[in-house]
């Protein structure tokens, strides 16, 4: 142990020799700290500090999935312990600093940074299992790589992300649909417990016996809200292994099986066990109809379930058996990527509550046609089975009574001649005026979009009076705040 105490001193005092010098006097004044305090807060930290003008700051102040929104902190701190969280919060109280929490850096509108001071969390992400109780205590800063990597060795499963790099505690804050979530459930219905610090740095375990409120708040209320998420419990499955499958359908036959899919594999469908996507791709240079899966059961019976889309127009199939964690990314990587660091994404999308019928489906095939780029995808994340059998009053996740999560994503890049920015954005505006009129008006929380009329019904519905309340009791201050916080509606114009 001391050895471990010497080594983090000899590492916190070459930072302070080698990269605190380094700070920018403007961006000092700025942020209120003289150079003595900065050295301070370095050594008191488990953790350790990055401020402009070192040469780490770029990529520790860069986002992963938003660089539409760049933002220019005048401090990161990135917390080992919860007391470097509860430090990091004393001291924004002291320089009345907006601070925001961040774990995977996935937030899509980049909600997880700001001007003032971002406390990462991405080192406190440790997991621990429980085998016989089937249950795992994960840390806050853990993406969905490293938990099902853990998980995997004990043949345990939690309904996650689809992207390794996303972190569990975003993701489940904002509800959580992956493959299995059909079977499973969205990831925060199967959340037993968490610990979060509040402003004051107070640390508050909730659950469904102790601080029940925000244990129901924090399961689909977003992220910086209520406060600093430290570890969550799941209760998790037993899955040693999944059958993965792709049909593929040319453009010509995707109404036809878009329409058996909504009908046969979505709301109300009796197979809970075929999780899957839908999405319209161009792959070698031709748009195509793809369903994308995981079966959690016997491969023989995820044939039976789906035989009924092999008689639609003429598929091709492939499949294969392995681990959810091998299989689950091996699922996505038919997709082209643009694969260029100057790539720009922009996302949109609703629930589908409604049948579409054929011709409504051709509608939709037909506009994703005139697709600008190779790389814009249309895609339907189907509910049904354990997401609509949870009772919607028992967490804030309100989106439970539909067919799917319908979402396009838009990309342009500098050096696409046809597809710059306004291109993008007005095909993909386009493409919602034609889907508008089979969406319920709500929309998945964990894709956010800036410019939502009226995000609090959109994301929390009848649910956004009782989030409020819980949000004054625990956050009176609104020390916790972005510009999608749960604030009062403002008045009527």
């Amino acid at each position: 142990m001391a050895l471990q105490s010497d080594l983090h001193k000899e590492r916190v005092e070459r930072r302070v020799k080698e990269q605190l010098p380094r700070l920018d006097p403007v961006a000092l004044d700025e942020l209120g700290m003289t150079q003595a305090e900065c050295e301070d807060l370095e050594r008191k930290l488990r953790g350790y500090i990055v401020l402009p003008g070192m040469p780490d700051y770029p990529a520790a102040a860069a986002p992963h999935a938003a660089p539409r929104w760049p933002a220019f902190p005048q401090l990161i701190a990135f917390c080992e312990t919860p007391s470097d969280v509860r430090i990091c919060l004393a001291l924004a109280r002291e320089k009345a600093l907006w601070a925001v929490p961040r774990s995977g850096r996935h937030s899509l509108a980049n909600y997880s940074t700001c001007s003032g001071m971002i406390i990462d969390v991405s080192l406190m992400n440790g997991i621990s299992v429980d085998p016989i109780e089937l249950t795992a205590r994960v840390g806050a800063g853990a993406n969905f790589g490293l938990l099902n990597a853990v998980l995997d060795g004990y043949g345990l499963h939690v309904p996650g992300g689809t992207c390794a790099d996303v972190g569990v505690a975003g993701f489940m804050q904002g509800g959580g649909y992956g493959l299995t979530s059909r079977r499973f459930g969205i990831n925060s219905d199967c959340v037993l417990a968490v610990t979060m610090m509040l402003a004051d740095g107070t640390i508050v375990v909730a659950d469904a016996e102790r601080e029940r409120d925000l244990w129901w708040a924090v399961r689909g209320g977003t992220g910086n809200q209520f406060g600093i998420l430290l570890d969550i419990t799941f209760k998790l499955v037993e899955l040693p292994s999944v059958w993965s499958f792709e049909l593929r359908w040319t453009v010509e036959d995707a109404p036809a099986a878009l329409d058996a899919i909504q009908r046969g594999y979505m709301r109300d469908a009796d197979n809970a066990d075929v999780g899957y996507l839908v999405v319209m791709a161009t792959i070698d240079s031709e748009p195509c109809l793809l369903m994308l899966g995981l079966y959690s059961g016997d491969p023989a019976d995820g044939m039976r379930a789906l035989r009924p889309l092999m008689d639609v127009g003429k598929p091709t199939f492939r499949d294969d058996t392995g681990t959810y964690n091998t299989l689950n990314d091996a699922v996505l990587a038919v997709l082209p990527g643009p694969g260029l660091p100057t790539t720009m994404e922009a996302k949109r999308s609703g629930y589908i509550a409604t049948p579409v019928g054929v011709e409504g489906w051709k509608t939709l095939v037909d506009y994703f046609a005139t697709t600008p780029n190779p790389y814009n995808i249309m895609v339907l994340e189907p509910y049904g089975a354990a997401p609509t059998a949870y009772p919607r009053g028992d967490s804030a996740f309100i989106h439970r009574e539909v067919d799917c999560d319908f979402f396009v994503d838009s990309f342009w890049d500098p050096t696409w001649p046809d597809c710059d920015e306004e291109t993008a954005l007005t095909w993909l505006a386009g493409f919602f005026g034609v889907v508008q009129p089979f969406l319920n008006g709500e929309m998945y929380q964990n894709y956010p979009v800036r410019d939502l009329p009226d995000y609090r019904e959109q994301y929390w519905g009848d649910a956004f009076p009782e989030l409020l309340r819980i949000k004054q009791h625990y956050d009176p201050a609104g020390f916790f705040h972005f510009e999608q916080s749960i604030t009062p509606p403002p008045p009527p114009s």
